[in-house]
């Protein structure tokens, strides 16, 4: 604050010159209404990320196969006993995978509503289509990513970029934890290959976290990197307590 500023009723709260001024929420409780400081929804969405893919990463690392022979050759199997701790590795990544694509799609809906003053056009199929905030942040995110953040922050599209290979490969694991088809859920088939179980175990899940980071980082200024610093300093292990 650039000013004193005396209390604004009896009781109430007064401020000194040079004070940090942070936006509270008020909700209504059964104990009445609490005022809190809301966090932020991207950095929230990538700290769940980073710790989950992080907690999924040790765990992963403990599993013991066995080789074993088979029709279609030697294969590695996980011992039985380790089924609970496959699960639980499992449902870290589904957390990690969902919430890392909810950092860019909340990301995407913070910038809009901050840059956007009032309506702008949107090339969508073959014609221009003038929309208001509301309508743009209904838009699929990678109309987002593609179309409006590039417009909006004066920036080149991502798209045909190794940014954008980055975001549709997230996209993709994303979908198919999210929309999750019955010949991914089980069985052997080759389309099994594709499912997010088998994704899971061919990679470190802390990749798809690092995948969001990267497609915020391109459209990030420097006031944001604080938060997306604290999420790769999880990832990297060097804070595991750190919040982004």
């Amino acid at each position: 604050m650039a000013h004193d500023v005396p209390a604004a009723y009896p009781g109430g709260p007064s401020h000194r010159a040079g004070s940090k001024l942070v936006l509270t929420s008020i909700v209504h409780t059964p104990a009445g209404p609490t005022a809190f400081l809301a966090p932020s929804a991207v950095a929230i969405a990538l700290s769940i990320a980073a710790k989950t893919s992080q907690q999924a990463d040790l765990m992963r690392a403990s599993f013991v196969t066995t080789p074993i022979p088979s029709p279609d050759g030697t294969i590695q199997l996980l011992s039985s006993k380790a089924t609970h701790e496959l699960f639980d590795y499992f449902e870290r990544c589904f957390a990690a995978t969902i919430f890392a694509f909810q950092a860019i799609e909340a990301y995407c809906n913070f910038k809009i509503a901050y840059t956007l003053q009032g309506q702008m056009r949107v090339r969508r199929r073959k014609s221009e289509e003038l929309m208001g905030r509301e309508q743009i942040e209904r838009l699929p995110t990678d109309e987002k990513i593609d179309l409006v953040l590039p417009k909006l922050l004066k920036r080149a599209s991502p798209k045909g970029t190794v940014t954008w290979e980055k975001f549709r490969e997230l996209e993709s694991v994303r979908d198919a934890t999210v929309h999750l088809k019955s010949h991914h859920q089980w069985g052997s088939s080759q389309s099994f290959d594709d499912s997010p179980y088998a994704v899971y175990l061919r990679e470190s899940p802390t990749t798809l976290v690092v995948r969001a980071v990267d497609v915020i980082r391109y459209f990030s200024g420097p006031h944001e990197m604080e938060w997306l610093d604290g999420a790769s300093a999880i990832l990297s292990g060097q804070n595991p307590n750190a919040k982004p």
